[in-house]
Parts: structure tokens; C-alpha cells; sequence
């Protein structure tokens, strides 16, 4: 049985991630308006005209208008909306099997409790006190709110950065020094943003993130990563870039560097020693020179890491911390074979796995 979604009005734009939803579910999606002329909808398979709420005949156009198009799934996110639909399904049987959704304010509400619930667990975390920090100070916590604040953004951004790897950035911030926090390998920048809003936060310093974006020859991440080779030309790695320049405008000190990580080393390098870093489309960003956190999270393949490892290892500060994503990968060893190979250099003198990275402090002396 086919099913169809009718929403009201389609004027809201908090409505249109239920519209994206349901048509990935393969729903039929009507889009309806009190607002003349109608517009087209992206999304959506056709356009009605409903009268307003308030006026005397929108009941008996939304029972025709449900009845013509089989509508299944009745959806709307107006407050005064939702309250009058609430009141037919309690008459209208046809409503009220058709009627989903709570209040939208208590539907929001849903959407922030969990932000809010890691916050509060967050504050009360006590892993950052079991590290070594400089000098053995243990930055405070940030408050419920700002923690609030990271894991909502957080989420909003796509990536494969987990919440518990989050929980563990949130730790190391506070014992990492003062100096450029650097991410290889960014993409959209759900890591890259949680660093620049741990560092700007505890006044470490600015974030740099270094992605080619597409501008570099693509290189596959291996024999066991063949699932993930085969995605590489499957999006446009200009929308990508786009999205992260609009998420990197939003946090102060949050820079980045558009070339393969190698290069970028170079060109880091020689920011470093004029203190500043030109940052194309974004304001410049103020650097130390010195790396006081490097998360690794480029191309997985084992001579990749390697390369770029050797490239920026050099640059992180004794007391600074390297973080190597995906050390336990399901799709190949390079993570896991360099950030091996470090340990056994004796160079680190802190080490542990959380969620699937390694994280690794350097030895002060």
C-alpha cells in the first residue's frame, strides 16, 4: 500500500527535514499553503491550496483534500496548527489515524534534551583528572550550557566522529597546553569543529585544518577499503567544502590550509614564523608555530599515515598530544600499524584507546 504525507503548511521550515525523511522512506509527499500562488516545493510531488486555519471552511477542505489524494500521514510543526488538529482527531476518526506528531515545541524539545543530558554527564566527568596535564592543572569544565552548545552543533554536522570520541576531546582539552590544534583530513569538519570549540573555549589556540578537498590526485585507502574507494567520485567535494567554510565561520580562530597534508606542513610551517595564517574566505587566524594537539584522520592507508605522520610528528611540542582516528578501522591497519610504530619509539609517555582512536601525549622530557 502506497503512502502518502500530506504537510500543512509547508511554510515552516522546520517541516522540510520531515519531508526529506519521508521521501527517502519512499512516501508520496503533498505540500499544502494558505499562501497565494502556490509555489513548488523541492521534495515534494504536487501543491494544494488549503484555506487558513481560522476560516470556516478549512475542515471540510482538509477532508476533501486528504480523501483526494489518499493521504496516510498528516504532519504539521504551527503550534496554533497542531492544536487544531489535535481537536478533529478527537472527532474525526479518518484525522486521527492519519494525524502524527507531538506538539512542536515539545518536538523540539525532544531534539535538545539529549544535548542536554550529555552536557550535565559531561560537567560531572571526572576522566580529564586521571591524565597528566601541565604543570598538573587540570582545566575546569566548561558549563552545562557551552557543553550544550558543542554537542548540538556537533550532531547538526555529518561525520563518523561519535559522541564517545567527542566525550574523550572534551577530557584531553583540558590537559593539552597552550599552542595550533591541527586536524588532518576534515571533510565536512565534525571533529575539526568539536577541536575548535574545545581550544577556543580553554584558550589553547587557534585550530588550522588541512584538506585538499578534492584538489589533490585521489588515492585509494587500500585492498580492504574497497567499499570505501569506490564512494570517492560519488559527491561534489566543492558542496563539501562550502558546508565546512560555513561551519568554520561560525567559531572564532578556526582556520584551514587546502592542500594535501604533506604540503601543508610546509605551508603551516611558514605561517608559523609570521604568526599569522591567511585564511581565503574566512578571517586569518593567529598561530604559535608550535602543535599542542594533532588529529590524524586523512587517507588510512598505511603509507599515507606514514607520510604524513613524518611530516607533522616533528611539529608537536613535548606535553602536546597526537590522536590517530579509526586505530581500530574495519577497513584496513594504517592507523593501527603507525600509531604502533610511534609507541615503540619511547617518545610518548601517555597513551590510551577510547571509542576508536588512540591518543597519544608526547614526552616532556
Amino acid at each position: 500500500m502506497s503512502q502518502t504525507l500530506l504537510v500543512f503548511p509547508v511554510d515552516v521550515d522546520s517541516v522540510m527535514p520531515i519531508v526529506r525523511t519521508a521521501r527517502m522512506l519512499g512516501m508520496r509527499v503533498v505540500a499544502a499553503s494558505s499562501v497565494m500562488p502556490l509555489q513548488p516545493v523541492d521534495g515534494c510531488d504536487a501543491s494544494i491550496h488549503l484555506p487558513y486555519v481560522s476560516d470556516d471552511g478549512f475542515d471540510d477542505a482538509l477532508r476533501t483534500a486528504m480523501h483526494t489524494h489518499g493521504v496516510t500521514h498528516l504532519v504539521t510543526m504551527h503550534v496554533g496548527v497542531w492544536a487544531h488538529l489535535a481537536r478533529l482527531a478527537e472527532m474525526d476518526p479518518m484525522i486521527r489515524a492519519a494525524f502524527r506528531g507531538a506538539h512542536p515545541v515539545q518536538q523540539q524539545w525532544q531534539v535538545f534534551a539529549p544535548s542536554l543530558s550529555w552536557a550535565r554527564r559531561q560537567r560531572a566527568d571526572h576522566v580529564a583528572s586521571s591524565l597528566p596535564a601541565p604543570d598538573g592543572k587540570v582545566a575546569p569544565p566548561l558549563s552545562v550550557a557551552e557543553y550544550a552548545s558543542l554537542h548540538r552543533g556537533f550532531l547538526r554536522t555529518y561525520g563518523q566522529c561519535d559522541v564517545t570520541k567527542l566525550e574523550a576531546l572534551c577530557a584531553l582539552a583540558r590537559v593539552t597546553p597552550p599552542g595550533d590544534v591541527v586536524e588532518l583530513g576534515v571533510f565536512y569538519g565534525r571533529s575539526a569543529y568539536a577541536l575548535a570549540r574545545l581550544a577556543h573555549a580553554h584558550g589553547l589556540g587557534s585550530t588550522v585544518c588541512v584538506d585538499s578537498w578534492g584538489r589533490a590526485r585521489i588515492t585509494d585507502q587500500g585492498a580492504a577499503a574497497g567499499v570505501l574507494n569506490a564512494t570517492q567520485s560519488a559527491y561534489d567535494q566543492e558542496h563539501v567544502f562550502e558546508e565546512f567554510l560555513a561551519l568554520a565561520s561560525e567559531v572564532p580562530n578556526m582556520g584551514y590550509i587546502r592542500e594535501e597534508a604533506v604540503d601543508a606542513a610546509r605551508s603551516y610551517q611558514a605561517a608559523g614564523r609570521r604568526g599569522l595564517l591567511t585564511v581565503p574566505e574566512l578571517r586569518d587566524v593567529s598561530l604559535t608555530g608550535a602543535v599542542s594537539l594533532l588529529h590524524v584522520d586523512a587517507n588510512h592507508r598505511y603509507d599515507q599515515v606514514r607520510r604524513d605522520v613524518d611530516a607533522w610528528e616533528p611539529l608537536v611540542m613535548p606535553g602536546g598530544w597526537i590522536v590517530f582516528d579509526d586505530y581500530q578501522w574495519a577497513f584496513g591497519d594504517g592507523p593501527t600499524r603507525v600509531g604502533d610504530e610511534l609507541l615503540e619509539t619511547g617518545h610518548f609517555d601517555c597513551a590510551f584507546a577510547w571509542s576508536d582512536s588512540l591518543f597519544m601525549r608526547k614526552r616532556t622530557a
